[in-house]
């Protein structure tokens, strides 16, 4: 078995070290659109296609609905042109062809996908009967998992033991998935001072040096990703705190002696693999543009409680949370009132694929997501698939309530946290930064990870998986609405 690693800056570390634990030193190659990280320069092949614009490019299998699939779900293809799009797109399969036909790869590993240039390797791969796997950090501790497109690969039967010990973590009041603490702790902060310094001063750092690099190297998406939407580009940034509400318990409380419903409604980290590159229906990627419609929903008998995403404060356009401050039945408590407390408050939950979710899910509430969440194995939750529905929030916490009554076994906890578990890789390690004193104190997790990937190739194979309907193609969404919406 042959590997090719995709890996970037800062994760390099952690995929050398899995793959010689798992292949040896000689067992695997590596790649990268960060020009000089690795043997294979993507951006080398890329720009040759380029220079070249062969008539090959006549011949590549995708037709406008890809082209526009494709770009609708990269946060740097959404703010070129369609034109602009096709070429890079066009472009990039042509790299690709080049580099699988060099290297002949079985598998083809790194991080989730979360860009064009992963989607187009995934689609060259699946010509080919392989595919890009992509490796995170799961929920549940002590666990990764391998995915395409979000789908849940059921590869092994855990002992009742397992199931139980899992549940039991996941039911702790105090609990938190090492992979937020991790990711806290290594890319952000919500403390004031840190925050000004990762978060505001980098940023424009980054802008400046992302700037400079474009005037060489244009077509490089990293560089153009200074663009990007959310970065902490003022001062007011940093003041999102004066949008919350600290008596948030208070207003909770008041809602319910006047026998309203309370719907909690975390916000999520965007632009986001699990919103762009799992969502089952494109209508509900454009994550902040939802939650302000289904918020309009909001009435004296449907309060919506809400609570930033850790990681995303002082990333946020100020300009989303004056809206929400305008909107009236709508509650957004502090970023450091734990998930946990909150549902606890909850009569129904709603979310896309987040780790909220299945916390919910395991606490008995009933739940709603946006398009197919991959933990949904047994069409156990109310999953939205209509654009439509989103105008209607008392009729979602009905279906939702009805929804949930009607389940039975499919969502019982212990089912939910065995099918998860069916899914899941033993061994964790967060991938970020795998060096030094880290990668000494992990050894022993990557071992375990590298006995669970080969364990989990030797049993499903290298052949390319089915993906989930709509994560990839264009089932739920038309061409229509997808330009008008990318033109937007």
């Amino acid at each position: 078995m042959k590997a090719l690693l995709y890996t970037r800056p800062r994760i390099d570390s952690f995929y050398h070290r899995l793959a010689t634990e798992w292949l040896g030193e000689d067992g695997y190659t590596s790649m990268s659109d960060h020009t000089g990280l690795e043997p294979i320069d993507i951006m080398r092949y890329f720009y040759q296609a380029q220079r070249e614009q062969t008539v090959r490019f006549s011949n590549i299998p995708l037709n406008s609905v890809d082209y526009h699939m494709i770009a609708t779900r990269c946060r740097y293809l959404r703010l070129v042109s369609i034109n602009s799009a096709v070429r890079h797109i066009n472009a990039m399969w042509l790299a690709f062809e080049r580099i699988f036909e060099r290297v002949q790869p079985d598998v083809i590993l790194g991080p989730v996908m979360d860009s064009y240039v992963l989607d187009v390797a995934d689609r060259v791969a699946r010509t080919r009967n392989h595919e890009y796997s992509g490796l995170l950090e799961n929920m549940i501790n002590g666990y990764c998992r391998l995915t395409n497109r979000g789908e849940l690969r059921p590869h092994r039967t855990p002992s009742e033991d397992e199931v139980s010990s899992a549940l039991a973590m996941l039911r702790q009041k105090t609990y938190v998935p090492k992979m937020q603490t991790d990711g806290m702790a290594t890319l952000g902060s919500v403390h004031p001072l840190k925050t000004l310094l990762t978060k505001y001063v980098r940023d424009h750092v980054k802008m400046a040096y992302f700037s400079a690099k474009r005037v060489f190297d244009p077509c490089n998406f990293y560089y153009n990703t200074a663009a990007s939407v959310n970065v902490c580009t003022s001062l007011e940034h940093l003041r999102y705190a004066k949008f919350e509400d600290a008596d948030w318990l208070q207003q909770v409380t008041a809602a319910r002696v006047a026998n309203a419903k309370i719907i909690f409604l975390p916000l999520q980290f965007y632009p986001e693999a699990s919103l762009d590159y799992w969502g089952t229906s494109l209508d509900f990627a454009q994550f902040e543009r939802v939650v302000l419609r289904v918020l309009s929903g909001a009435d004296p008998k449907h309060v919506v409680l809400m609570k930033e995403h850790p990681t995303m404060t002082a990333l946020r356009n100020p300009g989303f949370y004056r809206q929400l401050a305008h909107l009236p039945n709508v509650i957004l408590a502090p970023v450091n009132v734990p998930s946990n407390t909150l549902l606890d408050h909850a009569d129904v939950v709603m979310t896309w694929t987040g780790s909220v979710g299945f916390e919910a899910a395991i606490r008995e509430l009933p739940l709603v997501t946006f398009g197919k969440a991959y933990y949904d194995t047994n069409d156990a939750f109310l999953a939205l698939d209509n654009p439509a529905d989103l105008d209607k929030l008392p009729e979602i916490c009905r279906r939702a309530t009805i929804k949930f009554q009607q389940a039975g076994n499919a969502r019982k906890p212990e089912t939910l946290v065995r099918e998860m578990l069916r899914g899941l890789l033993p061994g964790y390690v967060f991938t970020v930064d795998f060096t030094g004193e880290r990668a000494v104190q992990g050894k022993a997790e990557v071992q375990k990870l590298a006995a669970s990937i080969d364990a989990y190739f030797r049993t499903c194979g290298t052949g390319a998986h089915p993906v989930r309907p709509g994560s990839m193609d264009a089932s739920a969404l038309g061409l229509t609405e997808m330009a008008s919406r990318r033109a937007a």
